[in-house]
């Protein structure tokens, strides 16, 4: 081949390596600008996951507020209406310790009618006469009449125990506080005027009397069978009660 074969021949292929090398680098400019491109759209990517992400937890937040609001109400109406049943319960309770005072009050009233109504047998011009449990009875004119019955130390102490075995027991019995309280203060009446240098059978009458209402709904449970541990028990009570009053 001759020269000026071989220098055109260099000529051409001096001219393709140019071509090669502008290919070269508009394929690594591209390269680098999709790259950035790439990038790029991968921090938006990531910011999109982000954001959808937070949108996500906002409205789990949301519907978990939503969820504590309805909650709030809920409990702020049952607050309301526990606070009317309550003014409700505290209305009853007090109407039924004004029915148990009205109760006992009458209760004592129509004892203390019944006491003095009883009426001494006087014989008058007659001497002056002993009774079967009873004092001494005056007669005659212008005489001022007095009664007063009169147990044996025996049974007083008979009843004095029965009195303390009921308050040992007090706290046994299925008895609402009030009925605890006003039996409690019940006994105590009745001990105290036992134990006083004169008792006066009509308070003790009364007391006893009182104590066999409280102890009577326990009691008439152990007649009809439906009694508790104690009912049994506490018909006996009534029972020895009954033998003094």
């Amino acid at each position: 081949m001759s020269i000026s074969q071989l220098t055109s021949q260099l000529s051409n292929k001096r001219k393709k390596c140019v071509e090669a090398r502008n290919k070269i680098s508009g394929y690594a400019k591209t390269a680098a600008d999709e790259s950035s491109k790439a990038a790029k759209a991968a921090k938006a990517a990531t910011r999109a996951r982000q954001e959808s992400a937070r949108q996500r937890k906002m409205s789990e937040q949301q519907r978990h507020q939503k969820l504590a609001n309805a909650a709030l109400n809920n409990q702020a109406s049952w607050q309301k209406k526990l606070s009317a049943l309550e003014s409700d319960v505290a209305k009853i309770e007090k109407k039924l310790d004004d029915a148990h005072i009205a109760e006992s009050k009458k209760i004592a009233k129509e004892t203390s009618r019944k006491i003095g109504a009883i009426e001494p047998v006087i014989n008058v011009n007659a001497p002056l006469v002993d009774g079967d449990n009873y004092g001494n009875v005056a007669v005659g004119n212008n005489v001022t009449q007095s009664q007063t019955i009169i147990e044996s130390s025996n049974e007083f102490e008979g009843l004095k125990d029965l009195l303390r075995d009921i308050v040992d027991r007090l706290d046994d019995l299925e008895l609402t506080d009030i009925d605890k309280c006003d039996l409690r203060e019940s006994v105590e009446e009745a001990l105290n005027e036992l134990q006083s240098e004169e008792p006066e059978p009509g308070r003790v009458h009364m007391a006893i009397r009182l104590i066999k209402r409280i102890l009577t709904p326990i009691g008439s449970a152990a007649i009809t069978g439906a009694a508790t541990g104690t009912g049994t028990l506490v018909q006996q009570w009534i029972t020895q009660l009954g033998q003094f009053c």
